[in-house]
């Protein structure tokens, strides 16, 4: 028989397929771990990219580094077009390894070298079935492994060049102010204002409660920004 149906992962005809979507997740892994150092480097904030809100999709990441990338930079970074093609290259290698992560793998040509994966997500005017070969799977593991270099020469080049400065409020406007300085949590523990602590955990300062204190740093933060713009 030269079709199996629901391939045992011990088959072992189909272990160069088993092997080479290891390499792939592993090359997937050191690409997404270089766009949230990458991400770190843009804003000066360090885990930034590890944050839930901003772990985008493949298909997202262009658009929305280019729009980190101005908001946080903006005299803006030479290597910014370099940046969002890399990305642009990404997404398709990133769908493949996303098919074969969460698809199911039930037909598998021995005599075509090829593996049918059904997707688990129906998309309009996309058929959830797709065929694909060992050469595929092995060339979007080559892309995203040269993808993630390239995008650690760009993040070196601009490693190279001054952090960004703590951005002014007034040019930046409260929004934009209000997301870099709550960003900062790092630096200043008392300003997670974003997370719930039980009253019943929190050393309160001598000089009032806590909401009181941080409105004093807050504010103390802002007169800075204010002094220095």
């Amino acid at each position: 028989m030269t079709t199996h149906y629901f391939p045992d992962a011990d088959e072992p005809a189909l272990q160069p397929f088993t092997q080479s979507f290891v390499h792939l997740m592993f090359t997937h892994a050191a690409f997404e771990r270089r766009v949230s150092d990458l991400m770190g480097i843009i804003t000066g904030v360090v885990g930034f990219g590890e944050r839930p809100e901003n772990q985008w999709k493949a298909d997202q990441r262009p658009k929305r580094m280019k729009k980190l990338i101005k908001e946080y930079r903006p005299d803006g970074l030479p290597e910014t077009d370099a940046i969002v093609a890399c990305l642009k290259r990404s997404m398709s290698a990133c769908r493949d390894r996303n098919l074969l992560a969460h698809g199911n793998w039930w037909e598998f040509d021995l005599n075509a070298n090829t593996i049918k994966v059904r997707s688990g997500i129906a998309r309009p005017n996309q058929d959830q079935h797709r065929v694909l070969t060992l050469a595929d799977i092995q060339r979007a593991a080559m892309s995203l492994d040269e993808l993630e270099v390239d995008l650690w020469k760009l993040q070196s080049a601009i490693e190279k060049r001054p952090p960004p400065i703590r951005p002014s409020a007034g040019k930046w406007g409260v929004r934009a102010f209000w997301r870099w300085l709550t960003a900062r949590h790092d630096r200043a523990p008392s300003l997670r204002l974003h997370r719930t602590v039980l009253p019943s955990k929190v050393a309160r300062p001598p000089s009032g409660p806590l909401w009181v204190h941080e409105i004093k740093e807050i504010r103390a933060a802002l007169t800075e920004i204010g002094e220095r713009s």
